[in-house]
C-alpha cells in the first residue's frame, strides 16, 4: 500500500497515478469538468472571457468546502477584467448547495458576486507588464492543445 494525499492505494494503482492523481482523473483541456475533477475551461461572464482552472477532490480547497477551489485567468489581455494582473484565485467560496448548478455555473456566478461586491462592477485594465507576459504564455498552450 502507498499513501498519495492521504489516502491509501495498492501499489498497482499508486504506480499508475503516482505523478498525480488529479491529472490522471482530469477533465480534457477545454470541457468542463465534471464535480471533483480537475478542470481548465473556458466561461464567459458578461462578455468577458475567463479561462477557469479548477481544482478536484486533491485540491488545496477539498477539505474546507464542498465548492471546489478555482482560478480565473484572462483570456483577452487586452480586454477590461477583473484584475489587474489577469488572475485571481477563489479559494473557500461559501454557496447554498443547489440541484443542477455545474461547475461552469459555479464559477460564473462566483465571479459576478465578485465584479458586483469586490470591483462595485468596474472591471479593470490588466497592467502592461502582466499582458505581456500572458500572451506568450497563451500561444505556447494553444499549441499543446
Amino acid at each position: 500500500m502507498r499513501s498519495i494525499t492521504g489516502v491509501m492505494l495498492p501499489m498497482a494503482i499508486a504506480s499508475v497515478t503516482s505523478s498525480s492523481p488529479s491529472r490522471a482523473t482530469a477533465a480534457p483541456a477545454g470541457t468542463v469538468a465534471l464535480w471533483g475533477q480537475t478542470g481548465d475551461f473556458t466561461i464567459i461572464v458578461d462578455g468577458m472571457k475567463v479561462r477557469i482552472e479548477q481544482d478536484g477532490i486533491f485540491g488545496i480547497d477539498a477539505s474546507m468546502s464542498p465548492w471546489p477551489g478555482f482560478s480565473a485567468n484572462v483570456v483577452e489581455p487586452d480586454k477590461p477584467f477583473l484584475s489587474e494582473t489577469g488572475y485571481r484565485s477563489f479559494l473557500g467560496c461559501r454557496a447554498d448547495m443547489a440541484p443542477g448548478v455545474t461547475p461552469d455555473r459555479f464559477a460564473e456566478e462566483m465571479i459576478r458576486a465578485y465584479l458586483k461586491r469586490e470591483c462595485k462592477g468596474k472591471l479593470k485594465r490588466v497592467e502592461k507588464s502582466y499582458a505581456d507576459r500572458i500572451r506568450p504564455s497563451q500561444q505556447s498552450a494553444d499549441l499543446l492543445r
